[in-house]
């Protein structure tokens, strides 16, 4: 069996602070993150929107891997059933086309010069952020077949304009063009607003069935062009009706759905009711469900059984059996503190929206999240009751099959079984810790990273949970856990989410928790865990202590120190959780979300959704300033010597 990697080792961190190589240039995968989104391997890829593409189902399989990935892809042909004879207003009978959202002018410059070859005969239009808020379809569509026609209208609200409008290439039709609805060059794909109004998701919008022939080949040919892929739809009848944001948030929360790549973690009470500080009765339900009852569209553990039958009876016992839950669940936030929160591994990196953004890596150290009974029992349920953890862990749970780098000789980790049940079944103590990191960071959705959909044959295999017992002469290597910008370009996570760098506005953040579940571990016996400044040389180190929890952006370069010889046979356990934090109202999250969804789609709060919000990082704003490191600080290359 091949070994599951902890991490991905990271390529030389020195291009991190530098414009990024030229589109044109090519490089091998572990060289992905020095690279511009435009500037991938052109590998063969197609991944639509079932929604509108095929009949949809349901399918919430968490378990879906690479190998059926390519049998549904070879599988499936797009068969689109779209009628419009019978619509109202033939002005909303679509010309035969496509709308780009979410492709920046990079993109759109390699569209224009190559129309003939992406969508041959069809007319092509690109939407802004802005206009998909503002407008319904059938609006977009009326402005869609005026600027195809090279018409205009004086009393429309929008108009065709030819501004920023390339020649058609050779051979091409006269009306393939990607103009702008917006008569403001202001708006216009390039300019510097522009930039701030690109619509949060990658999506390719197909109107008539001509283009909805070319659904199958349309992520192919966005690839052998080096420009990313892109979630596929079609208009339907239903449409027609709606803003086109909501059609899009559509289009890829079902595509989330169908691929599994939103894995909420199992939480012991509903997030809204995890405020800390605030008393339990002061945010119960009007109305409680019984006690044997699932609460709905949660990821929640369902609540013990109750022989009372009557209403009044199952609210009031229900109302105290969740107050003690919440009492009991985040009891020990009020215990817990901050032992370091550091900023490092700065520079300056590409942004999806276009342009340039800063950024830096954060890393945090917490005591008390954790209480010893629970690092006890959590330990126990890895190992076994009673089991002497001076020598190897045991063979039925764990394995030699973990290493930092490949071809080093693999150290102890969990079996697959173990993993698994982790995600799927986890014990308390693990339910416990997602809990109060749920109400530590009430602005996101914590979910599991969907490591099945993220990598390929061709790359190292990724897990959702990785468990360490490391032992003396065991071989470490500096790696990243995960990073959203060296994905592969078939993974269904690029098509909906896009390349980005970790901590990208509006976008999910792959964040790494880090458990210590040794009963203790002296100082002489090692076993650090180390953070990398690359730019600076230099770094931090956590020491492991019983109960202590480490969480850390994954594209942070990281190792474990070797235990001593001292440490003898003794391993030193820790268990990492791989995960995503969604910002609260991402369109791809599960029902629960929706009323959040709703908020950021209308008024005022459309520009959130719209620019990104910058939520709080690993390290919160309410514990202070965090230390700032090598790059991330201020004195470094400062001169050592003044006259």
């Amino acid at each position: 069996r091949r070994s599951v990697m902890r991490g991905v080792v990271r390529p030389s961190h020195a291009s991190r602070v530098q414009p990024p190589a030229c589109p044109g240039a090519v490089a091998a995968h572990t060289a992905h993150h020095h690279l511009p989104h435009t500037a991938r391997p052109a590998l063969k890829a197609c991944c639509h929107t079932r929604e509108l593409l095929w009949p949809v189902h349901t399918h919430s399989s968490h378990s879906i891997t690479h190998a059926s990935h390519k049998a549904l892809h070879a599988a499936r042909e797009c068969r689109v059933s779209s009628s419009f004879e019978n619509q109202p207003h033939p002005e909303t009978a679509p010309e035969d086309g496509v709308m780009l959202l979410g492709f920046v002018e990079e993109d759109l410059s390699v569209i224009r010069d190559n129309l003939d070859f992406l969508f041959p005969g069809l007319s092509v239009l690109a939407i802004s952020a802005q206009q998909a808020h503002q407008h319904t379809v059938p609006e977009l569509i009326h402005s869609f077949n005026l600027a195809a026609s090279g018409t205009s209208h004086a009393s429309s609200s929008t108009s065709h304009t030819t501004t920023h409008t390339a020649e058609a290439p050779a051979g091409a039709s006269t009306n393939q063009q990607l103009p702008s609805i917006d008569s403001s060059s202001e708006q216009l794909p390039g300019s510097e607003a522009a930039s701030r109004d690109v619509f949060s998701g990658r999506v390719v919008y197909l109107m008539g069935p001509d283009a909805q022939e070319e659904a199958s080949e349309c992520n192919q040919r966005l690839l052998s062009l080096n420009v990313a892929p892109a979630v596929v739809g079609a208009l339907q009848p239903r449409h027609l009706t709606q803003k086109l944001a909501e059609v899009v948030h559509g289009l890829r929360a079902a595509h989330a759905g169908y691929w599994g790549l939103v894995r909420p973690a199992t939480l012991l009470l509903p997030q809204d009711q995890l405020t800390p500080g605030t008393p339990a009765s002061a945010q119960l339900p009007s109305s409680f469900p019984p006690a044997s009852t699932q609460l709905p569209h949660s990821s929640t553990l369902p609540m013990d059984s109750s022989a009372s039958t009557d209403s009044s009876e199952v609210l009031a016992t229900g109302v105290l059996r969740l107050a003690e839950q919440k009492e009991r669940v985040l009891g020990p936030l009020a215990q817990a503190t901050v032992v370091l929160a550091a900023v490092l591994d700065a520079g300056t990196v590409p942004s999806s929206t276009g342009g340039w953004r800063k950024d830096e890596a954060h890393v945090a150290v917490l005591d008390g999240l954790v209480t010893e009974q629970e690092r006890r029992e959590l330990l126990e349920w890895l190992t076994s009751p009673g089991h002497d953890h001076s020598g190897p862990p045991p063979e039925a749970k764990w394995e030699q099959g973990c290493v930092d780098r490949e071809g080093d000789r693999a150290s102890w980790g969990l079996r697959p079984e173990m993993l698994s049940a982790l995600e799927h079944s986890p014990p308390g103590p693990v339910v416990a810790l997602q809990t109060r990191l749920a109400a530590l960071y009430p602005e996101y959705t914590l979910c599991h990273m969907p490591a099945d959909t993220l990598s390929t044959e061709e790359s190292a295999p990724l897990s959702v949970f990785v468990g360490n017992a490391v032992m003396a002469e065991d071989a470490v290597a500096w790696h990243d856990d995960a990073d959203p910008a060296t994905l592969p370009p078939d993974s269904p996570w690029v098509h909906n989410y896009g390349y980005y760098y970790n901590r990208e506005p509006g976008k999910p953040r792959f964040v790494s928790v880090l458990l210590y579940l040794n009963e203790e571990w002296p100082q002489e016996l090692h076993a650090e865990t180390m953070f990398a400044d690359p730019e600076s040389q230099t770094g931090l180190f956590a020491r492991p202590a019983p109960g202590r929890v480490v969480l850390m952006d994954q594209d942070m370069p990281h190792r474990i120190s070797t235990p001593s010889a001292t440490a003898g046979g003794a391993p030193r356990y820790s268990l990492v959780w791989k995960m995503v934090w969604f910002p609260r109202g991402d369109p791809t999250l599960p029902r629960e979300g929706a009323a959040q969804t709703t908020l950021l789609m209308t008024g005022e709060k459309t520009q959130v959704l719209t620019e990104g919000r910058v939520l709080p990082g690993v390290c919160r704003p309410q514990w202070g300033p965090p230390i700032r490191l090598g790059s991330a600080g201020q004195l470094l290359g400062q001169p050592a010597w003044h006259h």
